[in-house]
């Protein structure tokens, strides 16, 4: 027999073998997992139309999304998108093109901000991208290099 085709061959033959052990420890695995029950958790038919929570009910999970929802509620700032109108090193210019932005658009939230030597003007507290572009194409030609920028924004109540 030719090196390469028992080389082969025993290659093949170590496959095979890590497949039925991988596949049989995932069985174990998955055997294990489903008889472990805590003693909040029991086997109740889930009864059609019974308006009252039935089934399995784990209370560390209901403390867990109890919290988080407590979280969710607190929170004030999420991942967004504002337009940026202008930026450049001239305060000026950025005065101008904040008061602009308040003639066209008069419900926006604007931002300017400074970082050394920097100034910027943001505008609006976008959560899609489509919404910020359906404005950003009403303030075009006012601020032709208007471009959307992902940043984290205010939520509104």
């Amino acid at each position: 027999m030719n090196k390469t085709k028992i080389y082969n061959f025993i290659w093949i033959a170590l496959l095979i073998f890590f497949w039925v052990v991988s596949e049989n420890a995932a069985a174990q695995t998955r055997s294990f997992w489903d008889s472990v029950r805590t003693e909040n958790q029991k086997e109740e038919p889930i009864e059609q139309g019974n308006p009252e929570i039935s089934g399995y009910i784990n209370s560390a999970l209901d403390k867990k999304l109890d919290s988080l929802a407590d979280i969710k509620r607190k929170a004030t700032r999420i991942d967004g998108f504002r337009i940026q109108l202008y930026s450049g090193n001239d305060r000026q210019k950025a005065i101008k093109a904040k008061e602009m932005a308040y003639r066209l658009i008069k419900k926006s939230d604007i931002y300017t901000t400074y970082k050394s030597p920097t100034f910027t003007v943001r505008m609006g507290d976008f959560y899609q991208k489509s919404d910020a572009f359906m404005v950003l194409k009403k303030l075009e030609s006012a601020f032709p290099n208007a471009v959307i920028i992902s940043e984290i924004v205010n939520l509104k109540p």
